[in-house]
């Protein structure tokens, strides 16, 4: 799986104190619960620019018939390969507006790219390794809680 460099310290971490759930839209039921081996992070992850911020985690064995759905890897796209504008979508069990919600169910929003000069406006650290999506007048975003979650 992947995950947030910046939600470890080292370079390589033994087997962290949680387990993985796949296959399920919810964060506490359905699909199967895998037990992480070890975590690693990329090796030129640089906390203070966050730049190269992801981690690997390696699974223990696990059983795919267990699942009632195909599972796909991830292709991570370069910034060029998205064109500006194209709408891309976030997941995440962050906060929403409403502090009522089901914070275990799985929520999306999509989120136009947004052109990298524009962009290093506000986020003069951005690399050619990040690329940012959103609304100039705002209203829809990842929040609290979804750090971490794919794009």
């Amino acid at each position: 799986g992947r995950n947030p460099a910046h939600c470890t310290d080292d370079k390589i971490l033994p087997a962290p104190l949680f387990d993985i759930r796949i296959g399920s839209t919810y964060s506490d039921r359905g699909g199967i619960m895998v037990r992480p081996i070890r975590v690693l992070q990329h090796p030129l992850y640089n906390r203070n620019t966050i730049d190269y911020d992801f981690a690997l985690v390696e699974l223990d064995d696990y059983d795919l018939s267990d699942l009632s759905i195909e599972m796909q890897y991830a292709k991570l796209p370069k910034q060029n390969d998205v064109a500006d504008g194209t709408i891309l979508t976030a997941y995440g069990w962050g906060n929403t507006k409403n502090p009522d919600d089901d914070k275990t169910q799985l929520r999306a929003v999509n989120l136009p790219k947004v052109n990298e000069d524009v962009c290093k406006v506000a986020y003069p650290l951005l690399t050619e390794r990040m690329l940012c999506a959103g609304f100039a007048e705002g209203g829809k975003d990842s929040c609290q809680g979804d750090t971490g979650g794919p794009l």
